[in-house]
């Protein structure tokens, strides 16, 4: 599935939940809706799957646990990552100790 057709489904699902329609698939405008979020620049976020895709990520990146406390690590100089409190921690230990799969947010070689 295409990325446009992806973002066609979600959008098309969601407006049918809201509105209590029973259509069959994304309509028309679901997919003229999702063709103007990719031209503004949408892409859909990384996942990060493996401790070793942690660990390959570039100085500076900034990923995102998947619980819903929104907590943010950032990659620092060589192969610590540090948490909002300041702790250092390897791919690895992050990926035992943290809540994943992770989301990418930032990443300097992508910006």
């Amino acid at each position: 599935m295409s990325a446009r057709d992806e973002l066609a489904a979600l959008i098309g699902s969601k407006l049918d939940r809201l509105f209590g329609s029973r259509e069959f698939g994304p309509a028309k405008q679901d997919f003229d809706l999702a063709d103007e979020l990719i031209a503004a620049g949408y892409s859909k976020p990384r996942t990060i799957t493996t401790a070793e895709e942690l660990e390959k990520l570039p100085y500076g990146s900034a990923v995102q646990t998947s619980d819903e406390t929104d907590t943010v690590v950032l990659k620092d100089k060589g192969a610590a990552f540090r948490n909002q409190s300041g702790c250092e921690l390897s791919a690895t230990d992050l990926w035992r100790f943290g809540t994943h799969p992770f989301t990418l947010i930032y990443s300097p070689e992508e910006s």
